[in-house]
């Protein structure tokens, strides 16, 4: 999920950069939105998962189950975001 998240993130930011010079290349944000969307949902499940960095956070008082939360839902939010742009620009 981490190199879909990543490949769909730089293809959005791709999209949002070629957009700004040929409008239909926004297009792309559908599937990139989409995919982020997915990535934010499956953020959301794993939001009580950690590692060492996660152990050493809470050890500094870091809520990280609420902080990974918080960060699934800016990422599902500004996935939304792409795909309606993407479906918008195809509806043109």
């Amino acid at each position: 999920m981490r190199t879909a998240f990543l490949a769909a993130w730089l293809g959005g930011a791709a999209a949002l950069v070629a957009g700004a010079f040929w409008g239909p290349a926004r297009i792309a944000l559908a599937p990139a939105g989409a995919v982020l969307v997915a990535a934010g949902i499956w953020g959301l499940g794993r939001a009580s998962a950690g590692g060492l960095g996660t152990r050493l956070a809470r050890a500094w008082g870091v809520d990280m189950e609420r902080t990974t939360r918080g960060a699934a839902w800016l990422v599902i939010v500004l996935g939304v975001a792409w795909l309606l742009a993407g479906v918008l620009e195809a509806a043109r």
